[in-house]
């Protein structure tokens, strides 16, 4: 599929100007900007969700409940006087209104069209008259409920940098120059050996967020109540989701690996969903390395069984490893930045080598296993 042209605001055919021009920051002198908090999406008397005119993003694994807290949001930005544009890829509109108002969020409002539009599955063209709509209409916030749906029918890959460098300042990025707050929701793979802390894709995805990432994570398994034919009501099993900071830039959300935010989901019965959220008060910043995967796991432990016996290049470690070469290269840098092994850069061979601390461990007479488990802390 051939990529679309970028689209423009402009309404005629003009070249836009070419603009090298520095800031101004004379103004700001002697009376400097705020600094930035998150203001959109209140979920507690003192904590909002996202950034306003920011890239904010929530991830997780298929089925965990991003859109639970999207469309959540969506209730309280329209309850606070917010104006919406929600893009969905994913669903339909008979879904997204039927859990919409199973959260409780007023049928009036989101038929309201002044204060909501919901767009499904938009054409890539589309996007100019939505930037034009947000810009004119005012938008609070602007949601896009699957950011690699959007991507692959707009014609860009997820896994090439170039391509999301492009989407995210063609299509996504004149919605935060317009003043809303931009929040996307993306996945993450399945658990599988290798797999980071962010969402799936090119990293140059991450980059692009300059206002606050999630990891969402599931905390307790839930499932809705639901009426069966007969008439007999099954009911549902509540749980929960928590948030993890993994990144913002403006350092109002919190630290990064760090679990600010529980969201509890209760069911009172078929169609009946209740929201309750939970400021975490902040402790010991929660590690991403609870995402290490048992492929990863292994990996470490075996690259730590080698390196016991002797010190060796990178490359031969890589060999020795019966694992996938970039799944030993990313146990590797995990076991580095956890200070148990050490790479001498300076030579050709990249020579790597156990730790003092790790060789301390070793004589302490843990095995490779239970260090990759101290790494893990």
């Amino acid at each position: 599929m051939s990529k679309p042209k970028p689209i423009s605001l402009r309404c005629d055919d003009e070249p836009l100007p070419l603009k090298w021009e520095p800031f101004d920051f004379s103004d700001w002198v002697h009376c400097p900007p705020e600094l930035e908090h998150p203001t959109i999406a209140r979920v507690t008397e003192n904590r909002c969700l996202f950034y306003a005119a920011r890239l904010n993003e929530i991830h997780a694994e298929p089925a965990v409940g991003k859109s639970n807290i999207l469309i959540d949001a969506v209730g309280r930005i329209l309850r606070d006087n917010g104006k919406v544009i929600y893009i969905d890829p994913e669903d339909s509109p008979r879904g997204f209104w039927a859990r919409a108002t199973s959260m409780g969020i007023a049928a009036t409002l989101i038929a309201d069209r002044s204060r909501f539009q919901y767009i499904h599955n938009p054409e890539p063209g589309a996007f100019t008259a939505g930037q034009r709509m947000a810009m004119e209409w005012g938008a609070t916030t602007v949601i896009a409920d699957g950011v690699a749906e959007l991507m692959a029918v707009s014609g860009f890959n997820e896994d090439v940098a170039g391509d999301c460098l492009v989407f995210f300042r063609t299509y996504i990025r004149p919605f935060a120059d317009a003043g809303a707050a931009v929040v996307l929701a993306d996945h993450v793979t399945k658990d599988s050996g290798g797999r980071a802390a962010w969402s799936r894709g090119s990293g140059a995805k991450l980059g692009r967020y300059d206002g606050a990432v999630y990891d969402v994570r599931l905390a307790e398994s839930y499932r809705p109540a639901r009426l069966k034919a007969d008439g007999m009501i099954v009911p549902g099993k509540n749980g929960g989701l928590k948030l993890v900071v993994s990144k913002d830039r403006n350092g109002q959300v919190g630290a990064k690996g760090e679990h600010v935010l529980n969201m509890r989901v209760s069911f009172d019965g078929p169609g009946v969903t209740s929201i309750e959220w939970e400021e975490i008060v902040p402790k010991e910043a929660l590690s991403h390395e609870p995402r290490i995967a048992s492929g990863l796991t292994k990996a470490m432990a075996a690259i730590l069984t080698q390196l016991q016996k002797a010190a060796v290049s990178k490359a031969t470690l890589c060999d020795s490893v019966p694992m996938k070469k970039a799944t030993t290269l990313d146990a590797l840098k995990a076991l580095i930045g956890a200070g148990f092994v050490e790479v001498d850069e300076t030579g050709k061979a990249h020579r790597c080598a156990l730790t003092a601390e790790s060789q301390n461990l070793f004589a302490a007479k843990k095995t490779a296993e239970q260090i990759v488990e101290d790494a893990k802390k």
